[in-house]
C-alpha cells in the first residue's frame, strides 16, 4: 500500500515567477506493484521507428555517451570515441560534426554530457570542468568552466531559469547545480545519499550522481544512481516531491585487496524524463547478480504527476533511454552488433 507522509500541496497560481509551491514537500512511498500492473491493456510498449548506426559510414559510432534532439528535429549524438558531436538531419540523416579531440577552444577531452537550449545552441560538458557552447551550425560561441572540475557531469539541461548540471559535488554532497544565463554559479541542491555516510572518496565518485530533466514549467526532476530515489524541485531548487518504491535492486559492492579495489556491477538509475502529459519516466539498470554484468536488464518505471507508480516493466536487454523530442518520441543508446541510436514511440496499450 502507498502511504503519503505529507499530503499538503498548495494550488498553483500560474507558471514561472508567479508560481506558488507547497509549504512542505510530499513523500510518496510506492510498492513494487504499479496501479496498471494488472491491466494488460495498459502495458508499456517501446515501438521502434528508426535506427541509426552501422559498421561504416557517417553513422558509424565509437562510444555514444549522450543524445539530444533540437527544435528542428535534428539528432545530436555525443560520440566520446571520436570526441565530437555528430548532427543528423531528420529526413536525409546526412551528417556534420562539431568539435574534435583536444584541449583547445571547441575541442573535447573525454566528453560526458550534451544539452540543447531553446535557440538550439549546443552545450557539451567534458573533463576538467569545461563546457563548450556552439551555435546550431557548429560555430563556437562560448566556453566556461563549472566549479566542480573533478566531477563527471552526467546531465546537462538549459532553460530560461538557468543551466542545470547533474554531477556529484564531494564537498557539499549535492547532485544538481544551477548557473545563470551568463554561466555564473547560483546554487546547488539535491543532497546526495552519501552526505550521511562515511566512505572512501573513490566509492563516493563511483556511486554518486544521477540524471536530471526539466518540465515545461521549469521544475527539475532528479534521479540518483543509488539508492533508488526520484525528487522534483522548483526551478530555484526547492524540494517539492520525493518518490520511493520498493525494489530488490542490488546495492553497490566493492572488494579491497592490498592497495587495489574491485567495483562490481550494481543496479542504478541513469535517466529520468518528464513526459509531455505530466507523467514521469525513470530508467534504471537492474542487476540480478553483483558478479555478472551480463545479467543487467533495463527497468522502465512510469509514474503519474503525483508520484504514484503506474507501471513497471523489465525489458529483455539494456536500453539506454536518453531523451525525448517535442512529440514525445524516445531516443535510446543500444549496443547491438554495433553502437546505435534507436528512436521509439512510447505507447500505453
Amino acid at each position: 500500500m502507498r502511504r503519503f507522509l505529507s499530503t499538503t500541496l498548495l494550488a498553483l497560481f500560474g507558471l514561472g515567477v508567479g508560481t506558488a509551491y507547497a509549504a512542505e514537500a510530499r513523500v510518496v512511498e510506492n510498492s513494487d506493484h504499479g496501479l496498471w500492473d494488472d491491466e494488460p491493456r495498459k502495458n508499456v510498449h517501446l515501438l521502434e521507428t528508426l535506427v541509426l548506426g552501422s559498421e561504416a559510414g557517417d553513422d558509424a559510432f565509437g562510444r555514444i555517451v549522450d543524445v539530444a534532439v533540437d527544435s528542428r528535429g535534428r539528432w545530436l549524438v555525443l560520440d566520446a570515441g571520436f570526441s565530437c558531436v555528430k548532427v543528423y538531419h531528420p529526413d536525409s540523416l546526412t551528417m556534420r560534426t562539431i568539435g574534435r579531440k583536444g584541449e583547445g577552444p571547441g575541442e573535447f577531452n573525454r566528453p560526458t554530457a550534451l544539452g540543447i537550449d531553446a535557440d538550439d545552441h549546443i552545450y557539451v560538458a567534458s573533463a576538467g570542468g569545461r563546457i563548450a557552447v556552439f551555435g546550431p551550425y557548429g560555430q563556437l560561441l562560448d566556453e566556461f568552466r563549472h566549479k566542480f572540475p573533478g566531477a563527471v557531469v552526467r546531465g546537462l539541461k538549459i532553460t530560461a531559469q538557468g543551466t542545470y548540471l547533474a554531477c556529484f559535488d564531494a564537498v557539499e554532497d549535492r547532485l544538481v547545480h544551477r548557473y545563470d544565463a551568463q554561466h555564473v554559479f547560483l546554487s546547488s541542491f539535491a543532497d546526495s545519499w552519501s552526505a550521511a555516510a562515511s566512505m572512501p572518496p573513490d566509492e563516493e565518485f563511483a556511486w554518486n550522481g544521477g540524471a536530471i530533466d526539466v518540465d515545461a514549467t521549469g521544475c527539475v526532476y532528479s534521479t540518483q544512481m543509488t539508492p533508488y530515489e526520484i525528487r522534483k524541485f522548483s526551478p530555484q531548487g526547492e524540494l517539492l516531491l520525493t518518490i520511493h518504491r520498493k525494489n530488490d535492486f542490488k546495492p553497490p559492492r566493492v572488494e579491497r585487496t592490498g592497495g587495489g579495489a574491485t567495483f562490481y556491477p550494481f543496479s542504478a538509475s541513469f535517466s529520468i524524463l518528464a513526459l509531455p502529459d505530466g507523467k514521469i519516466l525513470n530508467v534504471a539498470d537492474y542487476v540480478r547478480s553483483n558478479s555478472d554484468v551480463a545479467s543487467a536488464r533495463t527497468i522502465v518505471d512510469v509514474y503519474d504527476a503525483e508520484g504514484r507508480l503506474l507501471k513497471s516493466r523489465q525489458l529483455d536487454s539494456h536500453v539506454g533511454i536518453r531523451c525525448l523530442d517535442a512529440s514525445g518520441r524516445l531516443y535510446a543508446v543500444e549496443e547491438r552488433e554495433v553502437p546505435q541510436v534507436v528512436k521509439y514511440r512510447l505507447a500505453f496499450q
